[in-house]
């Protein structure tokens, strides 16, 4: 495996000064703000000493801020290794995440690198797994973070201090897998950063105990090798289902996906190769979609998405419109359908011994079936799974970090988020969020205000995600939730007019460039000398990564192109042709 090498530059430059904190919450479906005051607290207790349960990508994430804020660090991971479920696993992994040997991201580099360690210039554009790993690495090497990582150590139980109503204490039960020692310790706060995709969900299905082939989730399925010349099913059309049956459809005899809803089916790569979400994840669109009418934005959406397919056709069109409900990233499966690799069926009506009937009547003959249904989680750990309760996927946290119930804030959950965008940059900010309000004193509003809030969030994702609850449970918004959460920290980027003069080139980046996390290093606590730089540069390193053939000619001429001027072509001609295209509709619909 080649090791990446990962350089470090720093520059001077800066922004506007940085904005004031405030504590406004937006829910993402309907763009209302709630306002809601933070008080410092002068009575709460000093936190110095902080557990950290995890030591995935996003539990990486949240040491390093952590110690960034000065406080002294546990973090405790059963494994003996970081990045969760980013490392591969060839071998059966319960309790524990893991991609499968091909996979890669769905989001793109620039998109998911940490807000002042981004991937390397050489990295592709959606790295593979193995690349995520070497830079999940090198991150790790980079901030020191192992030496504050016990291997093998899982935890047991966290329980309240006997004196946690004056101090906000708590009691972590560890057990070393090793030498099997438990032992008990205190500390200030608590953040659990575990992950929620661990335990595989597999729906009841009648006849299921009576089939004689393998049954097996994705978390389980490695690669292709033994699927050759079977006729598998695969159930659901998630990113994990799309991705298995285009897989499996160059080696086994027939796949078939079986699903009770349909799906929007996007792709990774868009117009002129650019990764899809570098063009879609800015704060313009966000502009535009806020300003257009919905049922306007969800017909160009779909539009959009059924250039390359036509979803009636090819009979995968769902209920909900166009970003009402997750979306298949899946770039191959036009061509895997066109070409019959993969034929998608209706939901099943029943499993027999060799093989499946589905609601249409129809039966296939199946060999394999391969569950994509998605996860379950919960805390069991946590007082005895009383105190963060997890019912189909749904529980209640202020801010999606915070349990409402708690007479103090050292309890915090990171990363448990599906978002429109990558969930490690949210989860670093959340715990950037969350190492301030305590290095701050800040404290939280009261269990009735934050019950409203939690409230009011839920009616509006309900309304606006038609699909099943247990689907949009996770779901939020990508920009708002990160600038909701950098508005805590102090760190939102303040674009006004005199950025504008002073510094043209950043804000034409924020505001038509894709909104990466470096944007949030620029002002603020904490701030990296190498954000500006880094922003502005964005897209020198994205065309390094589409250009394999040129790179040495690229390397002559750094930093020739800053925000590429065909890129600008072609934000300003699709808007041009989008505002056209909705006055049309909208001269027609009210005429």
């Amino acid at each position: 495996m080649q090791i990446v090498t990962f350089v470090q530059r720093t520059d001077q430059s800066s922004v506007s000064p940085p904005r004031r904190a405030t504590s406004r919450v937006s829910n993402h479906p309907t763009e209302d703000k709630l306002v809601l005051s933070f008080t410092s607290s002068a009575e709460m207790t000093q936190i110095k000493r902080v557990a950290v349960i995890g030591a995935g990508s996003c539990g990486l994430a949240t040491i390093k801020n952590c110690l960034e804020y000065g406080f002294e660090v546990v973090c405790f991971e059963k494994t003996d290794n970081t990045a969760g479920i980013w490392r591969f696993k060839s071998g059966e992994c319960d309790g524990q995440g893991t991609v499968m040997k091909s996979t890669i991201l769905n989001t793109s580099k620039e998109l998911t690198g940490f807000s002042d360690f981004p991937p390397p210039k050489t990295a592709s554009n959606f790295m593979r797994n193995t690349e995520v790993l070497e830079y999940l690495e090198a991150y790790s090497r980079h901030f020191n973070l192992e030496e504050h990582i016990r291997f093998r150590t899982e935890v047991c139980n966290v329980h309240r201090a006997d004196d946690y109503q004056s101090t906000g204490n708590w009691i972590v039960t560890s057990k070393d897998l090793t030498t099997n020692k438990t032992q008990e310790e205190e500390f200030n706060a608590v953040l659990v950063v575990t992950g929620h995709h661990v335990y595989p969900n597999v729906p009841d299905m009648t006849g299921l105990n009576k089939f004689e082939g393998r049954i097996l989730h994705s978390h389980d399925y490695k690669d292709s090798h033994s699927f050759e010349n079977k006729r598998v099913l695969v159930v659901g059309l998630g990113n994990s289902g799309g991705d298995i049956m285009c897989e499996l459809g160059r080696v086994t005899k027939q796949v078939f996906g079986s699903s009770r809803h349909g799906t929007w089916l996007t792709q990774r790569v868009s117009w002129g190769g650019y990764p899809r979400d570098v063009l879609i994840r800015t704060r313009y669109k966000k502009w535009l979609d806020r300003k257009l009418p919905k049922w306007l934005t969800m017909y160009l959406s779909e539009s959009d998405m059924s250039y390359r397919l036509d979803h009636d056709r090819y009979g995968i069109k769902p209920a909900e419109r166009a970003g009402q409900s997750p979306t298949l990233i899946a770039d191959d499966m036009p061509l895997h359908l066109a070409s019959g690799w993969v034929k998608l069926k209706p939901g099943i009506s029943e499993v027999h011994q060799t093989s499946v009937t589905f609601e249409d009547g129809s039966n296939e003959d199946i060999d394999d079936i391969i569950f994509c249904t998605g996860y379950t989680f919960s805390f069991p750990f946590l007082e005895k799974g009383t105190l963060v309760p997890v019912d189909d996927n749904q529980m209640s946290l202020y801010k999606r970090i915070f349990p409402p119930d708690l007479s103090h804030s050292t309890l915090a959950l990171i990363g448990f988020i599906d978002p429109l965008g990558p969930t490690v940059t949210m989860a670093e900010l959340q715990a950037r969020a969350v190492c301030h309000m305590w290095a701050h004193g800040t404290s939280l509003p009261s269990a009735a205000a934050m019950h409203r809030a939690i409230n009011a969030e839920k009616a509006a994702t309900m309304a606006w995600y038609k699909c099943s609850a247990r689907r949009a449970s996770l779901q939020i918004d990508y920009i708002p939730y990160m600038d909701e959460l950098a508005e805590i920290v102090g760190a939102r980027p303040n674009i006004d007019w005199r950025l504008w003069l002073k510094d043209t080139e950043l804000a034409l980046q924020l505001v038509f460039g894709p909104a990466t996390s470096y944007q949030y290093r620029l002002t603020g606590p904490n701030p990296w000398p190498a954000a500006r730089r880094t922003v502005v540069e964005t897209f020198d390193r994205i065309h390094y990564g589409m250009n394999t053939r040129q790179r040495v000619l690229l390397s002559r001429k750094p930093h020739q192109v800053h925000f590429p001027t065909e890129f600008i072509r072609l934000v300003f001609a699709f808007n041009a042709l989008f505002i056209i295209v909705s006055f049309i509709i909208m001269y027609l619909y009210t005429s």
